[in-house]
């Protein structure tokens, strides 16, 4: 890559900065919440790519302590091929997953995973929902966390209160190998991860226990972007509730420290609006309005729509994975649309796919 341009954005003392509640021990397990235990989960997720050979990789990690439940989600892709899986594992009591080994926190990570998996070719091949396949998959790689972590408490707590608890973000580079069939990929790279912890509801209905005019969503536009060779982390959050409710905040991170802005939009420029999979290009937006984040432009070249009922019985999050510009800046990222509602799953690419189930 080359050398990073100068900062169309710089964080100044003016700025409003995210403030963080975690600590190092975040990085690993939480105590389960006793108010409503059976919607308590924790999830780590990781998505990377390797934009000279194409190819990257998607892994979660689902816990739900409350009914001894632990579920490996992953998946290995390029452009036109693929393959993903899924895998019940026994429920660690000291850590999220054996595979994931927390050297540093929020600096060093390493993952490591060996399975099988079913083809995952077409844009709107449904991953991760079978244990039966027969292509190896394989992940080996070093995570170096360059940008965050960002803290999402305060934005989650105060404006999208029992849709999601506790969550953070960081961003980087990753070297290693990935394993794809009979083909072995020395990669590196940009990447992305999250981990959450809390009460859940990817659903449109409301929480009657949530503040009035909050609880789930039909809706939003999720747009983690790694920037300048990964020092650099954009995000942002959109969300449209059934209440009419409209929530959105940005974040911008530069190494450690993080601005809190309270816009964020996407405006799809190539292919259909609110449609997943069928969006091609889009424009993200954020800031402020005194200064606006403008003109990040983002290429989809790869879509995986992944179906996750257990987060929600209609819940589909649809990552288009592409590199993106923002003026002389060059970077890799994700717009991902989650929808809550069931009318694509009734959709010609998915239907047959659903019933088989």
């Amino acid at each position: 890559m080359n050398k990073p341009e100068t900062l169309t954005r710089r964080i100044t003392k003016s700025d409003e900065l995210l403030p963080r509640r975690l600590t190092e021990q975040d990085e690993f397990i939480h105590p389960t919440g006793t108010d409503t235990p059976e919607r308590w989960q924790e999830n780590m997720m990781v998505e990377a790519w390797d934009l000279d050979h194409s190819i990257g990789f998607w892994f979660h990690i689902q816990r739900v302590p409350a009914i001894s439940f632990c579920e490996l989600k992953y998946a290995v892709f390029g452009i036109n091929k693929g393959a993903s899986g899924l895998a019940k594992v026994p429920l660690a009591t000291d850590q999220m997953y054996p595979g994931l080994s927390i050297v540093k926190p929020f600096e060093l990570a390493q993952l490591k995973f060996q399975g099988k998996g079913v083809p995952t070719v077409a844009d709107a091949d449904l991953p991760c929902l079978s244990a039966s396949g027969s292509i190896p998959i394989g992940i080996d790689v070093a995570l170096k966390g360059l940008a965050g972590p960002i803290d999402w408490h305060i934005p989650l707590s105060t404006l999208m209160n029992s849709i999601e608890g506790d969550h953070y973000e960081m961003a980087g580079t990753w070297e290693g190998k990935l394993q794809l069939g009979d083909e072995t990929i020395n990669g590196s790279g940009l990447f992305f991860r999250d981990h959450t912890w809390g009460n859940r509801n990817y659903t449109p209905k409301t929480d009657n226990k949530a503040t009035a005019g909050r609880g789930g969503f039909d809706w939003a536009w999720w747009t983690p972007v790694v920037l300048d060779e990964g020092r650099t982390f954009f995000n942002g959050l959109h969300v449209m509730s059934t209440s009419g409710h409209k929530p959105a905040f940005s974040t911008l991170t530069e190494g450690g420290d993080t601005i809190l802005m309270p816009m964020h939009s996407v405006a799809v420029t190539a292919g259909k609006d609110l449609e997943i999979c069928r969006y091609q290009g889009v424009s993200i937006n954020g800031g402020t309005a005194d200064n606006p984040i403008v003109g990040m432009n983002m290429k989809i070249n790869r879509h995986l729509p992944m179906y996750l009922p257990a987060h929600g019985p209609d819940f589909v999050q649809s990552d288009g994975f592409g590199p993106v510009t923002w003026g002389d800046r060059r970077g890799w990222g994700s717009a991902q649309l989650s929808l809550c509602t069931p009318g694509w799953k009734s959709w010609p690419e998915f239907s047959q796919q659903i019933a088989a189930l």
